[in-house]
């Protein structure tokens, strides 16, 4: 009876493992699939990001103040001379209103100098008439005692005294002179000097005076108030940013590439935009050499007319043409697929009433194909989504 009970218990593990599981069966209509195929293969990326403007314009203020008015609000079209903030400070005013008197002053002081100057030089040409009068008086005096002393009318001695006058009219007449000389020189000194102190006067009012004008903070660029950082009764010290203005009218894309895709990003490549209102062309114009929250910013023209509704900060997706290779065997993008991975694959068998599990070798990747290195040839049709729930059946059933 023991050996009877052992041959049957033998018996029956023999008969359980000569039974195969069932092959699941699937709905071949319900499957994502894909043929391999040979020819031109584009290699390109996508990255999202947002449409900024190539012209930003940060407002800052000149001086410090307290902010009285703010007429416009975000959003509001601005031209170059559009006040965006009124400030207010009365030290500027009175300040500006000093160095305006003390100009007014110093450039009365000039006037003055100037009639002085004009009285100084008539003086002085009135003493060379004068010294000039003298001398020649003298002259005719002489010549008259010399010729009253050859007749014994007059004395020796006053011809004598007469040189004496000549000598000394002449020299002064000489002194008178140079004086005279010299007075356009030291006037035009002392006005050089006078004339600097009105410069700078009128220099520091210049400045008093634009200081005030900037208390009216303006646009200085033609576009779209974006932004305002200050409210009424707000003090704000010089240099402060108040508002943001761009011209809407010349965007960029800035998009957003993730680091482990950036290195095959180069300058001048094509891209193409989508603003989710048409599609636009552009070129990479620059690649940001820093990388935040794991992406690096890529900057793309976009020399075309912009769709429709296109403005600053809207998002945006863009398509990146990395390279193309014009032999090469694809297949559509499976699921899961990475750069070099080797995928296990079902590939339909039995004109499509079944399929086998395969090892797939990938190479390159592009956003809606991928490259086939190994495993596949043209014509072969793979299951391309998500199968991982059938990841340990060599074989499925489809139907």
């Amino acid at each position: 009876m023991l050996g009877l009970v052992l041959a049957a218990v033998i018996g029956v593990s023999a008969g359980l493992r000569a039974i195969r599981p069932a092959e699941p069966v699937l709905e071949l209509a319900g499957l994502w699939t894909g043929k391999v195929q040979r020819g031109p293969f584009v290699r390109d990326l996508r990255a999202s990001g947002t449409l900024e403007p190539v012209r930003l314009w940060w407002i800052a203020t000149e001086v410090e103040g307290r902010v009285r008015e703010v007429p416009l609000r975000p959003g509001a079209p601005v031209e170059p001379d559009t006040v965006l903030v009124v400030l207010e400070n009365p030290r500027l005013e009175r300040e500006a209103r000093d160095a305006e008197l003390e100009l007014a002053t110093l450039e009365a002081e000039l006037e003055l100098l100037r009639v002085q100057l004009a009285n100084r030089k008539l003086d002085l040409e009135a003493a060379v008439a004068s010294a000039r009068s003298k001398l020649r008086e003298e002259e005719l005096r002489g010549e008259v005692n010399q010729e009253l002393t050859k007749n014994g009318l007059v004395p020796e001695i006053e011809l004598r005294v007469s040189k004496v006058k000549l000598e000394e009219y002449a020299k002064l007449l000489s002194i008178e002179e140079a004086r005279l000389a010299s007075c356009d020189g030291s006037a035009a000194a002392e006005l050089a000097a006078k004339r600097a102190r009105v410069d700078q006067a009128q220099a520091l009012e210049e400045l008093k005076h634009a200081e005030v004008a900037s208390l009216a903070v303006r646009a200085g660029l033609e576009g779209v108030l974006e932004s305002l950082a200050v409210e009424v009764g707000q003090r704000v010290t010089a240099g402060a940013s108040l508002a943001r203005v761009s011209d809407p009218t010349e965007l960029k894309a800035v998009l957003r590439v993730p680091q482990s895709l950036a290195p095959d990003v180069q300058l001048g490549q094509s891209v193409s935009v989508d603003t989710r209102n048409g599609l636009v062309s552009g070129t990479v114009a620059r690649i940001s050499p820093a990388v935040e929250a794991g992406s690096v910013e890529v900057d793309v023209v976009l020399p075309g007319q912009l769709p429709r509704g296109a403005r600053p900060r809207l998002s945006v997706e863009g398509t990146v043409l990395l390279e193309r290779i014009e032999d090469a065997l694809s297949v559509p993008r499976p699921a899961a697929a990475e750069v070099g991975a080797q995928l296990g694959l079902f590939k339909l068998v039995d004109s499509r009433s079944a399929a086998v599990r395969t090892q797939v070798q990938l190479g390159r990747l592009s956003v809606t194909s991928a490259e086939v290195v190994g495993g596949l040839v043209e014509g072969d049709e793979v299951v391309l989504g998500d199968m991982q729930a059938w990841s340990e059946r060599p074989r499925l059933r489809l139907r």
